[in-house]
């Protein structure tokens, strides 16, 4: 868990759907200083504001958040040995120096295969890293803009087959599904957003900000349109239902289910309900 006041992260133990143990993975345990130190001691590790969490191997990724880095974070220690960005900016780099890319304000992270996938929230795109193994991250990685503009960072809600043309407004939550899509929680435009395996982009559910549930079921019309949320942040996809994602919503103070999310066919519809949080 990123306990992003506190600047520290956090492991709950859970038994019986019931958190029975929170430990300290890595930053102070008797304060909340925060910072910008990599350490071999746990204790001596500083963070602002983490977000979000990936895991790759034995490392958990980190967005340091505050200080425009990611961080992989050896689990069995809490050590913090190399970080990937520098100071507040954009920069794609090819160069296996992962201190040589800049991001800002990042937060949601997902992986898949070897590749760490970034919510560049400050700078409206989702970049990749490229892992390899391993041995990688101890290395530097090289970091690509997956989505949205290349070379600018300019924000917009655009949609489309060409990737370099899509636009988001300050994307957070990053998840993949089961076939292997990435959906984006476009927070900024009160969407959600899926880039499909033929990377092509899409939004699957949302429009202005609201609240406004969608539970029409039908394969032949889209109505994913008059589904509204408000500022929602992160999604996630549990292994037991994978063609439902969990959605927070956080202006409404909700998890919203997104069920048939358009896996199999670009045109599926998509409804939309409340799972709490009702009155």
């Amino acid at each position: 868990m990123a306990d992003s006041g506190n600047h520290k992260i956090k492991r709950l133990t859970v038994e019986s759907n019931v958190v029975t143990k929170v430990d300290l993975v890595t930053g102070p345990s008797t304060e909340t200083s925060s910072g910008d130190v990599s350490s071999a001691s746990s204790e001596e590790v500083r963070l602002l504001n983490p977000t979000g969490l990936a895991v790759f191997g034995a490392f958990l990724f980190v967005s340091d958040s505050g200080n425009h880095k990611v961080k992989p974070v050896t689990v069995a220690t809490g050590a913090v040995a190399v970080a990937y960005g520098s100071t507040q900016g954009f920069v794609d780099s090819s160069l296996s120096d992962g201190a040589a890319n800049k991001f800002n304000g990042l937060q949601g992270l997902a992986v898949n295969g070897t590749g760490l996938f970034i919510a560049d929230k400050g700078n409206h795109k989702i970049r990749r890293c490229e892992l390899g193994s391993v041995v990688a991250v101890a290395n530097g990685t090289t970091c690509t803009t997956f989505v949205g503009s290349p070379t600018g960072t300019a924000a917009g809600t655009a949609d489309g087959i060409d990737v370099t043309a899509a636009r988001f407004t300050n994307p957070a939550g990053l998840a993949f599904d089961y076939v292997g899509h990435l959906f984006v929680v476009d927070i900024g435009n009160s969407r959600v957003r899926k880039v499909s395996t033929s990377m092509v982009v899409t939004t699957v559910a949302g429009g202005a900000a609201g609240y406004v549930e969608q539970a029409t079921a039908s394969t032949s019309v889209v109505m994913y349109d008059t589904a509204r949320f408000s500022s929602p942040t992160d999604l996630y996809f549990p292994p037991a239902s994978p063609e439902t994602g969990l959605l927070v919503d956080s202006g409404n103070h909700r998890i919203r289910q997104l069920r048939t999310i358009a896996t199999r066919r670009p045109t599926s519809t998509v409804t939309v309900t409340t799972m709490t949080n009702t009155t």
